[in-house]
């Protein structure tokens, strides 16, 4: 009599790996389902076979049910958890066959803990990617007593995968061994990969050259995960292929390996610290496989982002602290527009950032930073921008009124004024800032959600943030950065034309304390007609604009959510076009 099987964790891989037992696995029972998450469970058993799967809500149901039992978990704990609760009823018989990727001494106390209770345990890790998942292309790696290994053969090569690694007779650990050290292979391929197009770029062979020599001559992962890479897959999933949290678990697994045997992994080492920068900004959403950069406005920091970053698609995400703000260095000059878009320039070329393919967002003065930037190195380096809130000019003029300028700064004389506070009492105006930047603050409606705490909270924020400069240095600034007239140069640099094929997004206010949504809208018309008085808001052309209502001249800090989704809509249409 064939054997009842149960599926335990459907991940990324667990779900293409539950499809394959369904559809080629000869089971003549259906196939029992449990996730931690019932939903997951039934929404794949609604894709799978009609009556060739069932879904139990309780583990121990499942368990007692079944016997053979696979086990796909993303971490140690998750496994060790599961198992534990497995083993709360009658396991006695039972065939235990783990898919997770843990470390060795994990697969060890496993076995243990289900042979004490007269049950059986086999490890079976799987390299491959949830495509090769779905597609049964998966390598399977066994290891455990011969007669147990060939009671799992069946289901692997065949169904669940293309091939098979025997280690029968070993112990199970020998298979998650040999696991955590070949994922090293993909975190390493990755980090060659990104240095390698990094490089091309830089250097001017282009991405598109060197993915030509990867598919010839390593074609399978290398040329997918370059692929990956140059389409900004990467930000368009909901669930990442290969989360950051599952790399970095596998990248600490392998250094201790090392460790305990006096052995340096200097790559890995080099792969772990970068995933750990998305990991800080991105949290589990976090992929291993795009550059994404953000610049504060006036007084402010890299830190006045932390509530949008979770919210933003991207592998590698820079968000500096201008020259004078935040933790930056606090030279005693520079302090005008175009020696920042300078030090925006220095920041790229440091780092070797891959030009065309940068999606830049520009908050207040970090617009004019960026309309800077283009004007001295062209617009090339960026594949997208995103201006938040900025007019092409904060100060009157015949041709520009208040319908457009800023509704505080915007002559010799408020300037002068502002300047005054910053020398007198700078945190009146910091506080001043803080009550023009807010939407709930600026243009109150009853419909606000935000408590008196809430708002002491965040004054206290920016307050302390602006403080980290010097108000000496933001006077200075300040006076640069009112005088400018960005029109003519964001025409001449982005307009028809200019040859840009940098596409552009105004987001715009209708509640902002600083400017008239026209103002910043103005640069739409700009980029697609080469006159700020069109607006340009037709579907042609490389600009788009928005003017929210769901925050102020802060919006991507009132509502990060809605921010972040403006965002995501804006890249994905425009990768779709």
């Amino acid at each position: 009599m064939a054997p009842q099987l149960a599926w335990i964790g459907l991940g990324n891989m667990g779900r293409g790996m539950c499809k394959n037992l369904v559809e080629k696995g000869n089971l003549d029972k259906p196939l029992i389902i449990f996730n931690r998450t019932t939903k997951r469970a039934t929404d794949l058993q609604a894709k799978l076979p009609t009556g060739k799967s069932t879904v139990v809500e309780e583990l121990g149901e499942g368990v007692a049910k079944a016997d053979i039992i696979f086990t796909c978990l993303g971490d140690d704990q998750a496994i060790t958890d599961t198992i534990s609760m497995a083993m709360k009823g009658d396991v006695t018989g039972k065939l235990f066959v783990d898919c997770s990727t843990v470390h060795p001494d994990t697969t060890n106390k496993l076995a243990k803990i289900v042979e004490e209770r007269g049950a059986h345990f086999v490890a079976c890790p799987v390299f491959g990617a949830p495509a090769m998942a779905e597609g049964g292309q998966l390598v399977c790696v066994l290891a455990g007593q011969k007669s147990l290994v060939d009671r799992v053969k069946p289901y692997c090569k065949g169904v669940m995968g293309r091939a098979e690694i025997d280690f029968s007779d070993q112990a199970p650990s020998k298979a998650t061994h040999l696991k955590i050290i070949g994922n090293t292979f993909v975190l390493n391929m990755v980090e060659t990969l990104s240095e390698g197009h990094a490089l091309a770029e830089k250097s001017g062979l282009g991405s598109e050259n060197l993915h030509s020599f990867i598919e010839t001559m390593f074609p399978g992962p290398y040329t997918a995960y370059s692929g990956r890479l140059m389409s900004g897959d990467y930000y368009k999933r909901d669930e990442p292929l290969f989360g950051v949290d599952l790399a970095r678990k596998d990248a600490k697994h392998a250094l201790s390996l090392a460790d305990a045997c006096g052995v340096k992994m200097r790559d890995v080492e080099v792969a772990d610290a970068h995933l750990a920068e998305v990991q800080k900004v991105q949290g589990s959403k976090g992929d291993i496989a795009s550059i994404y950069g953000a610049l504060h406005g006036f007084t402010g920091s890299s830190a006045v982002f932390s509530l949008l970053l979770p919210h933003l698609p991207y592998r590698r995400l820079i968000v500096p602290d201008l020259r004078g703000h935040g933790v930056s260095a606090k030279p005693t000059s520079g302090y005008h527009v175009a020696r920042l878009a300078m030090d925006l320039q220095n920041l790229m070329s440091h780092l070797s950032l891959n030009h065309g393919s940068i999606a830049a967002i520009g908050t207040s003065l970090g617009c004019a930073i960026l309309w800077s930037y283009a004007e001295l190195f062209t617009p090339s380096a960026f594949s997208h921008m995103i201006f938040v809130d900025q007019a092409p000019l904060q100060n009157y003029a015949l041709d520009w009124s208040s319908a457009h300028g800023n509704l505080g700064c915007n002559d010799a004389a408020s300037l002068a004024a502002m300047q005054a506070t910053l020398a007198t009492d700078p945190e009146k105006a910091y506080r001043a800032t803080v009550a023009a930047c807010l939407a709930y603050r600026s243009h109150p409606l009853f419909t606000d959600t935000v408590s008196a705490q809430q708002a002491a909270d965040d004054e206290k924020f920016f307050v302390d943030i602006a403080k980290q400069g010097k108000a000496e240095w933001y006077g200075k600034l300040m006076a640069d950065h009112t005088a400018l007239d960005w029109r003519d140069s964001i025409a001449h640099t982005f307009g028809p034309g200019s040859g840009s094929k940098t596409k552009v997004l105004v987001v715009a206010s209708e509640r902002s304390g600083c400017f008239p949504a026209a103002g910043p809208l103005a640069v739409v018309g700009l980029v697609n007609d080469g006159k700020w008085d069109t607006m340009g808001m037709g579907d042609k052309g490389l600009a788009k604009g928005v003017a929210v209502d769901w925050g102020g001249h802060w919006c991507y800090w009132e509502d990060p959510e809605k921010f972040g989704k403006l965002v995501r809509g804006f890249l994905e249409a425009e990768q779709g076009e």
